[in-house]
């Protein structure tokens, strides 16, 4: 049980610091101080997620773990199936060895670490980042969890509701917002004047910005596209990109370039696409408000983020965004691929100031008051208990609470 000593190894597939590595990152001090020793598994890929962890003192290992890729080459396809079991018995292994308490699966996509961890007798918690599986995916996948997990994590209850059977698993779904350094992520911190001058923007720019590894899912074509829109009526309007390019997603960012390059946006003066130099509260205090386009989302931690920093945010609604930002009152939400749409909300805010100093405002409250990393320590170590409990139970009864609820939710029953 939490508070007695729990290990926990959290297992992510990718070698790029993003999401869940932010995540586990936030929350490890909070697990520590709660008697729960975290441990980081990576793949051994080149990535800055493992410089990131260890920075932060968080206890880091890596072996060589396959993951679901989204390229049609049958060779990569191949190469995925090649790998599927050997990883899990890696992790197994290492589940064993180390005598881990609870294995969790950062990503539904990559299932490895939860039949790995029931393999090796440990308690299992799957978290549901995001919605980007494909529907034949999703309900491909959709026994094993509750079956192959004993606890699941979800960023917010509408990502969660795109997965099948998730309904019937009552309080072992638990949902969280992605924490967030209220400290760090505070525009009294950070000079935005001189921000925005590092950018090449002076006063008078009025910025937008995105933060998101350059991929098709972020939609940052989508954000080209609708920026183009709003220069045109808000001729001071400049953009700003921040993200990291993975060697698959190489074509993609080209076109990214070529794409500006075609709609009049000279890279550099109009829009600047920049990998992250430093920490990402630099980017955020030089923005004007924040942008997100993403075609399959959960709750993303920039969003969070340019909240917690006082930023407005337009945004559209996909994935849990709605549970996070409130239409309105902090930000404005749009219909999803609506270019035209989140257009008109961004030459909103940019040309009425007031409006959108008051969102910031709004939004800086309700970032100290659900965002901060105690409220997703909190959810985490509730996981975890339950998925103990669950391991236990299921361990004395075997099968037959995962048959029970089967039976009754093929039935209808309640």
């Amino acid at each position: 049980m939490p508070g007695e000593n729990l290990r926990v190894l959290s297992v992510v597939h990718y070698a790029v610091f993003g999401g869940p590595a932010a995540v586990n990152m936030r929350i490890a001090a909070g697990l520590a101080e709660a008697g729960v020793d975290l441990t980081v598994a990576l793949p051994q890929e080149r990535g800055s997620a493992h410089e990131r962890l260890e920075a932060a003192s968080v206890r880091t290992l890596t072996l060589p773990m396959g993951r679901l890729r989204a390229r049609p080459d049958p060779r990569v396809q191949l190469g995925v199936a090649a790998s599927f079991w050997p990883t899990i018995a890696r992790i197994a292994r290492l589940v064993r060895r180390e005598g881990f308490d609870v294995v969790q699966a950062n990503g539904w996509e990559n299932p490895h670490a939860l039949l790995a961890g029931r393999t090796a007798g440990a308690a299992t918690v799957a978290q549901i980042v995001g919605a980007g599986l494909p529907h034949a995916l999703r309900l491909g996948f959709a026994p094993l969890l509750p079956l192959a997990a004993d606890a699941t994590l979800a960023t917010g209850k509408a990502v969660a509701a795109r997965y099948p059977l998730t309904d019937g698993l009552g309080e072992r779904l638990v949902t969280y917002f992605p924490p967030v350094d209220l400290d760090l992520y505070a525009s009294a911190t950070v000079d935005g004047a001189a921000a925005r001058e590092r950018l090449g923007f002076g006063a008078d720019d009025l910025v937008v910005g995105n933060v998101g590894n350059f991929n098709p899912m972020k939609g940052q074509d989508l954000l080209l596209e609708a920026f183009a829109l709003t220069r045109e009526r808000t001729p001071s309007a400049k953009l700003v990109m921040v993200g990291q390019t993975l060697d698959t997603h190489a074509d993609y960012y080209a076109g990214l370039l070529a794409q500006a390059h075609r709609l009049g946006l000279r890279p550099g003066r109009d829009v600047v696409f920049s990998s992250p130099q430093g920490g990402i509260e630099e980017y955020l205090a030089a923005f004007d408000l924040f942008a997100l386009t993403s075609r399959s989302e959960g709750i993303p931690t920039a969003m969070l983020e340019a909240i917690a920093m006082a930023k407005p945010v337009v945004a559209f609604d996909v994935g849990a965004v709605r549970e996070a930002l409130r239409d309105g009152v902090d930000g404005l939400i749009t219909p999803p691929l609506d270019t035209s749409a989140a257009a008109d909300a961004m030459t909103r805010l940019l040309t009425d100031r007031p409006r959108a100093a008051e969102m910031g405002a709004r939004g800086r409250e309700r970032a100290l008051a659900a965002f901060g990393a105690a409220n997703a320590v909190e959810r985490h170590l509730a996981a975890y208990r339950l998925a103990v409990e669950h391991a236990a139970a299921r361990r004395r009864f075997g099968l037959r609470r995962n048959a029970d609820w089967l039976r009754r939710w093929g039935s209808g029953a309640p």
